[in-house]
């Protein structure tokens, strides 16, 4: 090999490998997989992906592919997720994600997801009340939509509140909402009607009530007893009857 043609070569050596160096992309570029988006609501998602290396997470998002917002997060890691927030109901957004620098846009084409229509619908609610108390203590049920904020008023005080859990027992009638609640012992006033009303709330704000009387008998059963009419004379007629029959009888042996 010439001079100069080594000379070349050493040249052409040298620029490669600064050429690298200056764009690392090209030796071990970054890859991405598993691109989606969960946990949709009308105000709220979580965009998810995967890099093969860690590396740290941002979304580019928007209504408008021409003006998108940007979050992140600096932490390297290689299962990424990210959420976004303050979003507008029933819209469609358009993103990118984006690693290292290296930016996933689908091409230029951006994913996309569309947000849920308003929550405007109140939570389903039925009772399960007695309408008579034995004592001045009730237990009060009922079903709801599950999660639902339950609260319970006794003439009009606030009586407690719960959360509907996840029904067990209204699982076989499927016309009943899929969260229950108890009120166990709930006080109420002695020997009076009662007014019981229950307010549930779900996470969307939409609220439903119902209500009903209950009365309280907290007076035990006594029993009277008073004498018949015309008894002691039948009772009198009874005795001179048998007396009657002793004394023939007497009559008869003392013969023999």
């Amino acid at each position: 090999m010439n001079v100069a043609k080594k000379n070349w070569y050493n040249h052409l050596l040298v620029l490669s490998v600064i050429f690298i160096v200056i764009n690392p992309s090209l030796v071990s570029a970054l890859e991405f997989s598993d691109i989606s988006v969960s946990s949709i609501t009308e105000n709220s998602a979580v965009v998810n992906w995967s890099t093969d290396v860690p590396a740290d997470s941002f979304v580019k998002y928007g209504s408008n592919k021409g003006s998108l917002k940007e979050v992140g997060d600096a932490n390297l890691l290689t299962k990424h997720s990210l959420g976004l927030e303050e979003l507008d109901a029933n819209t469609t957004y358009y993103y990118a994600v984006k690693s290292n620098d290296v930016e996933e846009n689908n091409s230029g084409s951006f994913y996309s997801f569309a947000t849920l229509l308003p929550d405007i619908i109140p939570p389903k609610l039925v009772l399960d009340l007695p309408s008579i108390a034995k004592g001045d203590r009730v237990d009060v049920k009922g079903f709801t939509e599950t999660g639902a904020l339950v609260k319970l008023y006794v003439n009009d005080a606030l009586a407690a509140s719960t959360a509907a859990i996840a029904s067990i027992s209204g699982k076989e009638n499927t016309s009943l909402p899929d969260g229950e609640f108890t009120f166990a012992g709930i006080l109420i006033k002695k020997n009076k009607w009662n007014n019981i009303t229950l307010v549930t709330l779900d996470a969307a704000g939409n609220y439903a009530s119902a209500g009903a009387m209950i009365l309280s008998d907290a007076n035990r059963p006594a029993l009277a007893m008073s004498p018949l009419p015309g008894l002691r004379i039948v009772v009198m007629r009874f005795w001179l009857m048998i007396s009657r029959c002793s004394k023939e009888k007497a009559f008869r042996l003392s013969k023999r």
